[in-house]
């Protein structure tokens, strides 16, 4: 078993948006379960991200406006299996998916599912 805990400080508004959208920081708590079978180990685990304040965005007049339901609770499924073919050599195939999301996530990163492919050279 493997657990880990993150903060994210989210920084300063985004231009990109063109509402120059400030996001809330996260907190972020995994915990995964792993065995190993000769080369091959999977893995699969939860991830819980807590975003601890709304995000805002510019009213037009100079102030912020917060966006309801921006800020709360996402969880998170993933599973990933890796094969270690040689000693200094990993390759990987993962994926996630969200168990529970947010009422709003206006930063453009929503995203139903996410698949990761590695390969790790150990040196």
């Amino acid at each position: 078993m493997r657990a880990s805990v993150g903060y994210q400080i989210a920084g300063g508004a985004n231009d990109l948006t063109g509402v120059h959208l400030e996001r809330g920081d996260d907190l972020a708590v995994a915990i995964d379960l792993t065995r190993t079978f000769g080369d091959w180990t999977p893995e699969i685990g939860l991830v819980a991200l807590e975003r601890l304040d709304e995000s805002t965005v510019d009213d037009g007049a100079g102030g912020r406006t917060e966006v309801d339901g921006s800020d709360g609770l996402q969880l998170n499924l993933r599973a990933r299996l890796a094969w270690r073919p040689m000693p200094r050599w990993t390759f990987s195939l993962g994926g996630a998916n969200a168990l529970l999301e947010r009422d709003s996530d206006v930063d453009g990163l929503t995203r139903s599912y996410a698949i990761d492919v590695g390969a790790v050279v150990a040196f």
